[in-house]
């Protein structure tokens, strides 16, 4: 006798394996903002008091050091700029004492703190990661240094839950004349904002680099991202989603992404995360716009971005998530000032 078993879920879990169905429809609107005065490349953001901080960033010079064309020449920045949403105006801020450029970034309180990151040693190929933690207070447009992380890395992800920060995954490197050299970081290391201290957490069990990453009922879901550099064009994407429960000190692995993906913007609204854009080993750049639901345990898809970008700085405010800036090709150099804003339908 065939017993028929109608489907909660849009997957099976069989054998460790994930078999994907059709997945359901959002809705939601898409708006295009006031621009900033100029793109910027791989910026980040943090929001206090609804203002929007753009720090980081990186620029690219045209000789090579090494004299080999092929390896990056980008060197950091660090920028400083508010972005107003309601006035849509950008005003200039203190830089960063000691830039680095993809750097994890988490508001907690009145202050935004950036994590660790890459810099371009002079006379040297590649990139080298840091360890170093500044914290910017918006209210005296100024910058102090705290403990550094115990592991130097890029490509991070930063996230508050409680009054611990936890900065996962990235990637390690050391720059060289031949280039540079790393490895995928499985770090997860909590941060103490109040004592200054870091404790070291049960690693990810996928490293990554470049990845999202955002807070739902206390537990951090880890989307995506790339494995084997830090650099799109020599790294694979993948679609692997986990979750980490702080409480516990535990991972699990939850459905993929429909989309595998690196450089994305991201956001939490409706306790569902919301993972936007970014682009793939083979220079695709994309507007999908995919939101993982804890509670049904499925993803949902929804309408996609107006233009394709990846690398953008990202920021959510109420219900609202916007994408700032970013490269619309693979790569970079690309860079675009444009502002999009996205709100899904309240009740989905």
């Amino acid at each position: 006798m065939i017993i028929k078993r109608k489907l909660a879920s849009a997957t099976l879990l069989l054998l460790g394996v994930w078999i994907s169905a059709a997945f359901a429809q959002g809705s939601g609107t898409w708006i295009t903002a006031t621009p900033m005065k100029q793109g910027w490349e791989e910026v980040v953001a943090g929001v206090v008091d609804g203002k929007i901080y753009i720090l980081s960033g990186y620029v690219q010079y045209a000789k090579s050091i090494t004299g080999n064309a092929s390896l990056p020449e980008w060197r950091p920045v660090g920028i400083a700029e508010l972005y107003d949403p309601v006035t849509g105006t950008t005003v200039l801020k203190g830089k960063m004492p000691a830039p680095a450029h993809h750097s994890a970034v988490t508001t907690y309180g009145s202050k935004i703190y950036l994590f660790g990151g890459f810099v371009h040693p002079e006379g040297l190929g590649g990139w080298s990661s840091v360890a170093s933690v500044w914290a910017y207070d918006p209210a005296t447009d100024s910058w102090s240094a705290r403990a550094s992380m115990p592991t130097p890395r890029g490509g991070a992800h930063a996230a508050v839950v409680g009054s611990k920060i936890y900065v996962i995954g990235g990637y390690t490197t050391s720059a060289h004349r031949g280039g540079a050299i790393g490895m995928d970081m499985r770090s997860n290391e909590e941060y103490d904002p109040a004592t200054d201290r870091w404790v070291e957490k049960q690693p990810v069990p996928t490293p990554r680099n470049h990845h999202a990453m955002g807070v739902i009922d206390g537990k951090i879901y880890v989307a995506g991202g790339r494995i084997g550099a830090p650099f799109t064009g020599s790294s694979s994407h993948i679609k692997m989603l986990e979750v980490y429960d702080p409480a516990k000190d535990v991972w699990a692995r939850l459905q993929p992404m429909p989309t595998g993906r690196s450089g994305l913007g991201y956001g939490v609204v409706d306790d569902k995360l919301f993972v936007m854009g970014g682009e793939d080993e083979k220079g695709t750049v994309y507007r999908a716009n995919e939101a993982y639901d804890p509670k049904q345990g499925r993803w949902i898809k929804y309408p996609d971005m107006p233009v394709g970008k990846h690398a953008p700085a990202f920021a959510t405010i109420g219900r609202k998530i916007y994408i700032l800036t970013g490269n619309v090709r693979g790569g970079g150099g690309s860079q675009v000032p444009s502002v999009e804003v996205f709100e899904p339908d309240a009740g989905q």
